[in-house]
């Protein structure tokens, strides 16, 4: 990230990540925002970030979902933008299909929950599950998997694949995790 883009970022959610204190010293916003940044660029541990930061491990498990609930907050009516057409899934799936010769498949679910299209555009983001939760329960838990159950992102209907005529559901990639989700209209793809 240049350091324009992360000034940007920073006056955006720097009212929802101050403190002040007159008892003691505050961890700065922007020291805040590294950390935070680092954490979801790397996936390392706040342990690890503790000793490359100087900051400690329960500080830091503290302010990181504070932080990420604050650039979701700020950032998700701009950025993420749920599919509710039908036409705009498959404008997805076609996407796949091309990019990736993947045909059907709609998003790629990584460790935070967070579904991409073929363009690497987040269309949903879950922030701020316990980390003590399964990534499957991350998602059982999530208002996305309570919306593919009532169908309420308007899937489209099942279609053959290209050169074939049995009609098959589209699918959303995953990793293992997923293995045994199956929804009437929806299917995961393991990888």
């Amino acid at each position: 990230m240049d350091e324009n883009i992360f000034r940007k970022l920073l006056r955006k959610i720097e009212h929802r990540i101050t403190k002040y204190s007159y008892c003691r010293e505050t961890i700065l916003a922007t020291d805040k925002l590294i950390i935070t940044l680092r954490y979801l660029a790397t996936g390392e541990s706040f342990r690890s970030l503790m000793y490359n930061c100087r900051v400690s491990e329960s500080t830091i498990s503290l302010f990181v979902p504070v932080v990420s609930e604050a650039i979701y907050e700020e950032l998700n009516e701009e950025y993420l933008k749920v599919p509710t057409t039908a036409a705009e899934w498959l404008e997805i799936a076609r996407d796949f299909e091309t990019t990736w010769n993947a045909p059907n498949n709609k998003q790629h679910s990584i460790v935070l929950l967070a579904p991409v299209d073929v363009k690497y555009n987040f269309t949903y983001i879950n922030v701020g599950m316990k980390g003590r939760l399964s990534d499957g329960g991350v998602f059982w838990n999530s208002d996305l998997a309570k919306a593919i159950e009532d169908n309420i992102p308007n899937f489209p209907k099942d279609k053959p694949l290209p050169r074939r005529t049995k009609p098959v559901p589209h699918v959303i990639v995953a990793d293992a995790t997923f293995s045994q989700v199956t929804f009437s209209s929806l299917m995961f793809y393991v990888i």
